[in-house]
């Protein structure tokens, strides 16, 4: 299992009390494979912290989907009203090609963070890191 917990992610991000999983099997995936994606042999002691905010950035992705928002802005929007039942739709905007997914949240920014520090070039890992 993953060296974050879900109470250390909840510290930094506590908006993601709002995410409809009732029995936190999302909550356990996400560690889980957070847990594998960052190992201690490139992260060292930023490891728990490097979980800890990309976990945050994968949930809060899933919590953006769950309510309806998207903080990585949205195109054009189109309405279909049938009876009292209206549907509203939005296409997302393009996203630069070379943007990284993780910088649609600031939890993912912060993992970019820590990664570059610790992780150079291709499996370059900083010593000490």
């Amino acid at each position: 299992m993953s060296n974050t917990t879900k109470a250390q992610i909840l510290l930094i991000a506590p908006e993601l009390n709002n995410l409809t999983d009732p029995s936190d099997l999302m909550w356990n995936q996400i560690l889980e494979d957070v847990a594998g994606d960052v190992g201690s042999t490139a992260f060292g002691t930023l490891q728990e912290k490097a979980q800890r905010y990309k976990a945050a950035h994968h949930l809060s992705l899933i919590l953006e989907t769950q309510t309806g928002g998207s903080s990585s802005g949205t195109g054009s929007l189109t309405m279909d009203k049938n009876g009292d039942v209206l549907k509203q739709y939005s296409s997302p905007i393009k996203a630069n090609k070379a943007m990284s997914p993780y910088e649609r949240t600031t939890y993912g920014k912060e993992y970019l963070s820590i990664r570059n520090r610790c992780v150079v070039g291709f499996r370059g890992i900083v010593p000490g890191c």
